[in-house]
């Protein structure tokens, strides 16, 4: 064998185990549009797009399966695992949930599933979403998908992914322990506009709007950007952090970026939100 040979069959091995290894899920939460590119042949590969209909029917990943977040909020155990199973997930699936970019839709989608039993090892959400992913001339298919093989996923709830209104009484009243998240644009919060009859935040609580985590390609901000924001606010990582907004939705930003970007122990969402803090017969103050 010649020199000249030897030489192309090593470049060639090297060409095949990089692309082997191109499509590896990754060890963060994120995924890049160019990761997903390569990966899209995988067959245990599930993507799901958390995009209003209207704008997924507009052109999707071809593939992606459309989930309509709102209606996931009503679904208990047992109906969250034959929604999984339809979508194609099993134990050994590679879930990646997509929206529009510089959305928290995404982030509620991947919260969902990972409250689900979902190991979040397996699971990940696309950076910049659609934007990102027409960025880079990812494929678009306006063609609805093809119904899935039927996956085998067995829900496990996590309840501690989950914070209560007695978890958010007790935040409100503790700030030194507990921060306190809310999650809406600052009219919101300064009470400028309202969902429910009354205007305002939950008393302490700080202001960070999820649009404030994005970069301006859609992308999510870096670790240490996020960081340094929740330094900046005097959100710490010792504390217990809960996140919230009008109904438990948009909460799902700040929840993704502190839980797994800037990797605080103990970030819990408030799914009850603002909605059931103001039906509460007691009357719970708003500042």
């Amino acid at each position: 064998m010649t020199a000249l040979w030897r030489a192309a069959l090593a470049l060639g091995c090297l060409m095949v185990v990089r692309m082997a290894t191109a499509a590896d899920p990754p060890s963060g939460p994120l995924v890049t549009a160019e990761w997903l590119r390569q990966a899209l042949a995988r067959p245990e590969l599930v993507v799901l797009d958390a995009s209003p209909l209207p704008m997924a029917a507009q052109g999707r990943i071809p593939g992606a399966i459309s989930v309509n977040i709102f209606d996931l909020r009503a679904r208990d155990a047992a109906q969250m695992q034959e929604r999984m199973r339809a979508w194609g997930i099993s134990a050994r699936s590679i879930v990646v949930v997509t929206d529009q970019g510089g959305s928290y839709l995404g982030p509620r989608l991947h919260f969902d599933l990972a409250h689900a039993g979902f190991p979040e090892a397996r699971l990940f959400v696309l950076d910049g979403g659609m934007a990102r992913w027409r960025a880079i001339g990812g494929p678009v298919s306006t063609a609805a998908p093809a119904a899935p093989p039927r996956g085998d996923f067995a829900a496990r709830e996590r309840p501690a992914l989950r914070a209560s209104l007695t978890d958010a009484l007790s935040a409100s009243g503790d700030p030194a322990g507990h921060a306190l998240i809310d999650a809406l644009d600052l009219d919101y919060y300064y009470g400028g506009a309202r969902f429910f009859d009354r205007q305002g935040h939950l008393p302490n609580a700080i202001a960070l709007p999820a649009e404030d985590l994005f970069n301006a390609d859609k992308t999510f901000k870096s670790p240490q950007q996020i960081r340094a924001l929740l330094g900046f606010l005097g959100i710490r990582p010792e504390q217990r952090v809960i996140t919230y907004c009008g109904g438990g939705i948009a909460a799902a930003g700040p929840y993704f970026a502190i839980r797994h970007l800037a990797g605080f122990p103990r970030v819990t969402l408030y799914v009850g939100s603002q909605l059931e803090w103001v039906r509460d017969e007691r009357g719970l103050p708003l500042w």
